[in-house]
């Protein structure tokens, strides 16, 4: 059986040749795979982070903030939050999930203070 030849990007037929369709098709899953990859990609570095900027910008409340008043207490609540906290930009909040206990207390005290958070007005 003969296998297809690729010449100047252009697929050789061959008649009755298997893999004429199925190199079609692989090719095919390959571009649409790597075009999901580029489009998360840029959903990920960039459209998210605009789009938490435009959030902030809009209700005045960090995304801590906005987990914390639309969500109710629990387990929900608390894996947003940490998910939140690890997927910062900020190494402070990406190493607060896994604090020591003791040192609890003075991470909330850096997170509020680099979040801009009131304990006055915010007391959730």
């Amino acid at each position: 059986m003969p296998f297809p030849c690729v010449y100047g990007g252009q697929l050789l037929k061959h008649k009755g040749s298997v893999f004429e369709s199925s190199i079609g098709r692989v090719l095919s899953f390959v571009f649409d795979r790597m075009l999901i990859q580029v489009c998360l990609y840029f959903y990920c570095n960039f459209l998210w982070r605009c789009l938490k900027f435009v959030m902030r910008k809009l209700t005045g409340r960090c995304e801590l903030q906005r987990i914390c008043y639309n969500t109710k207490p629990g387990a929900s609540r608390t894996m947003k939050i940490e998910t939140s906290l690890r997927d910062s930009k900020s190494k402070l909040l990406q190493t607060s999930v896994s604090v020591h206990p003791d040192a609890i207390e003075k991470t909330i005290e850096d997170i509020m203070e680099l979040k801009k958070i009131n304990a006055d007005i915010n007391p959730q």
